[in-house]
C-alpha cells in the first residue's frame, strides 16, 4: 500500500486498517507533507499525531520535503494497492474531505498503471522526502513547549474544518 496525500490527517477507522495491513506483512507507505511544504500550517500537528501508532506498526511514513526543499506543496491524493490498483483523484484523508467536501476519486485497475505510478514516487517522491523515526513521531505525540501543545489543542478543537 503507497499513499500519497497533501493533508494526512486519517481518522481512527483508516489508521487502524494500515496498522492492520502492515502487522500483516503488507508494505505501507505513506508520504505527505513537512511542516517547510504544508500550504495550511495548522495541519501539521495533527498529521503529525497520528504517525506515532503507525510507525510502532510497521507503516512507514515520510514527510516530503520539496524538490527544491522547502519549496512548493505536495498536492497528491492518491494510493496505489496490491501493485495494481490505483486510486487517485481530489480526495484527501482529512476530516474535511470525508464530511465537508464534494471530492472525487478514480479507481484504475491497472497492473501498469500502478507500475508506473509506483516507480515515479519511489524514483523521485520518496528521494525527495524524510523518513520519520519513532523517537520524532514520539516527540510530536508528546509536545514540550506551550506553543507546540496549543497547536495541536487547537489543531484538534478545528479538525473538521482543516
Amino acid at each position: 500500500i503507497l499513499i500519497e496525500n497533501a493533508y494526512f490527517i486519517p481518522d481512527r477507522t483508516i489508521i487502524t486498517a494500515l496498522m492492520r495491513a502492515a502487522r500483516r506483512g503488507v508494505k505501507v507507505t505513506v508520504i505527505t507533507n513537512s511542516i517547510e511544504t504544508n500550504d495550511i500550517s495548522g495541519m501539521q500537528p495533527l498529521s503529525r499525531y497520528a504517525y506515532l501508532p503507525l510507525i510502532k506498526n510497521g507503516v512507514e511514513v515520510y514527510e516530503w520535503q520539496g524538490i527544491v526543499p522547502g519549496q512548493g506543496s505536495l498536492h497528491s491524493k492518491l494510493a496505489v494497492i496490491d501493485g495494481k490498483v490505483t486510486v487517485i483523484g481530489s480526495f484527501n484523508l482529512d476530516p474535511r474531505s470525508i464530511n465537508i467536501n464534494s471530492e472525487d476519486a478514480v479507481l484504475i485497475d491497472s497492473i501498469e498503471v500502478a507500475a508506473r505510478l509506483t516507480e515515479y514516487i519511489e524514483d523521485v517522491d520518496i528521494k525527495n522526502s524524510k523518513k520519520i523515526s519513532v523517537e520524532q513521531a514520539a516527540r510530536w505525540r508528546k509536545p514540550k513547549t506551550i506553543n507546540e501543545k496549543f497547536r495541536l489543542k487547537f489543531g484538534m478543537v478545528m479538525k473538521a474544518w482543516y
